[in-house]
């Protein structure tokens, strides 16, 4: 699956408008949603899968991107949902959470002290893509075929699952 996500607001997690709330409820749910929607009639044929990328903050929440963690938590809920609602028809849901990648999404994050950033996983680096892509890889092979609704949190470090 494609991944789009924003992060329109940092900082108190009252202090945000409705402006800034609704934009990362448009594009990191509803754009995954809408996605997953049209996707189905073809992967119930295919007896497909579905991957849905969120993120280790619906784990591990922080009021300074409050919001943005609520939006992907909201997808963690969104995969166990499907898994059960397409199981019937042969069609797999997991999703990937991914940790601090470095990417430019991310970019404000690391660049400014990589090192730093990187201290702060327990493996002593950022992420790569190809970290997230290997294990999205796994989710889509035969050798994931027991695995339904699961969330995988692929972060680096130890996170916190709820």
């Amino acid at each position: 699956m494609p991944n789009a996500a924003v992060s329109t607001q940092m900082g108190s997690f009252l202090d945000a408008t409705d402006v800034e709330i609704q934009k990362m409820l448009d594009i990191n749910y509803k754009a995954t949603f809408l996605l997953v929607q049209e996707a189905v009639p073809h992967l119930r044929k295919s007896k497909g899968s579905i991957v849905i990328l969120a993120s280790y903050t619906a784990y591990d929440l922080s009021p300074i991107i409050g919001h943005y963690a609520i939006t992907k938590t909201a997808l963690v809920a969104m995969t166990k949902i499907l898994a059960k609602e397409l199981m019937e028809d042969d069609v797999r849901v997991n999703c990937v959470c991914p940790g601090l990648i470095k990417t430019k999404f991310s970019n404000s994050l690391w660049s400014s002290d990589e090192k730093r950033a990187a201290d702060g996983m327990g493996v002593k680096r950022l992420g790569v893509p190809e970290d997230i892509a290997d294990v999205v890889r796994f989710l889509l092979s035969e050798e994931a075929r027991y695995m339904t609704g699961e969330s995988l949190v692929v972060a680096g470090r130890p996170c916190a699952r709820l």
